[in-house]
């Protein structure tokens, strides 16, 4: 039952409902009518209405990442995705292994004026006739002369064996050093090892020259210490001690003479395009003097040659490609 409290002291509220006043008490009537209302109206117990339940709150998403984002777009896009990675990869391997090689420089074609300039007191006589040589086309150079660290990769690959070590450099520990006593057929294998030749003597005194035709040497007509390694009986210098020419060559004159793949032969006043030499002789052409020789010896026309088989310790060579390295 309902703990509601009587309406009045002495009376409950059922008996109110029905209970007949005097109508002699209009006032007191209709209060007791407004109660019975009341009372009607009024649920008679607490334990039959229901409970109430509060709305559940709607569930507000968490605010989406980028990377939740992504994942939810790349999901059904995986197998292609992969596909197109792995296209990536190898077109950045492609082109790292297109790119030129730090170790060599690119030599665009041209032409220049092979042999001794003009009025050049030292010039022999076989570098004259001064004449109009064309490199149809562009290759790639050793920036330095190959260095024994480079050699010694060379023979690690091959069947080749080191050279007896110089007295300047025993046991080869100056790996930056130029490699000598390496004779021309020697050079010639390392070349080919290395995607390379020899160059021929047009492309050497082309490089060499650096773009400056008519120079002495490949940075001007006079020389001095701070120019090149030359005249002096202490051995070879680092490769790149020196400036380097307007190709970006390092030691094109002086530190090591450097073989050419031509045999030795008379100039003529004929026009070249991309002369190779006569097809044979009795001697292979080595240029740029070394750190050995007086300074008339690393003019830019100077020429010498030997046997193929020659071995010295101022010796070296460097490789030409027609390809990107």
């Amino acid at each position: 039952m309902s703990n509601r409290p009587s309406v009045s002291k002495g009376f409950q509220a059922a008996e109110l409902v029905n209970w007949e006043a005097d109508e002699s008490l209009p006032a007191l009537q209709e209060l007791l009518k407004a109660l019975a209302a009341v009372l009607v109206a009024a649920p008679a117990s607490q334990e039959s209405t229901p409970p109430v339940v509060p709305p559940v709150p709607e569930k507000v998403p968490e605010p989406e990442t980028v990377l939740g984002r992504l994942r939810a777009w790349l999901s059904p896009l995986w197998p292609s995705v992969i596909v197109m990675a792995a296209a990536v990869v190898a077109i950045v391997v492609a082109y790292l292994a297109s790119r030129p090689s730090p170790e060599y420089a690119r030599i665009p074609g041209g032409t220049f004026q092979m042999g001794a300039t003009p009025d050049d007191p030292d010039a022999e006589d076989d570098e004259k006739p001064r004449h109009r040589v064309e490199i149809t086309r562009g290759f790639w150079m050793s920036r330095t002369e190959v260095t024994v660290a480079a050699y010694k990769r060379f023979v690690a690959a091959t069947s080749h064996q080191m050279p007896q070590g110089p007295g300047f450099n025993p046991n080869w520990k100056e790996e930056d050093h130029p490699i000598v006593n390496i004779n021309w057929n020697e050079a010639g294998a390392y070349c080919e090892w290395d995607g390379g030749r020899l160059p021929t003597e047009a492309e050497w005194e082309y490089a060499a020259r650096g773009g400056r035709d008519g120079l002495k040497y490949p940075w001007g007509n006079e020389i001095r210490s701070a120019n090149a390694k030359y005249d002096n009986d202490d051995g070879t210098a680092a490769v790149g001690s020196y400036q380097p020419n307007g190709f970006e060559l390092y030691d094109m004159a002086g530190n090591v003479w450097e073989w050419t793949a031509d045999w030795h032969g008379a100039y003529s006043n004929a026009e070249q395009r991309d002369p190779t030499g006569p097809p044979e002789g009795r001697g292979k052409v080595y240029r740029g003097g070394s750190w050995y020789v007086d300074p008339d010896d690393l003019r830019c026309s100077d020429r010498f040659w030997d046997v193929p088989g020659l071995r010295l310790s101022v010796m070296g060579f460097r490789c030409v490609r027609e390809v990107i390295p």
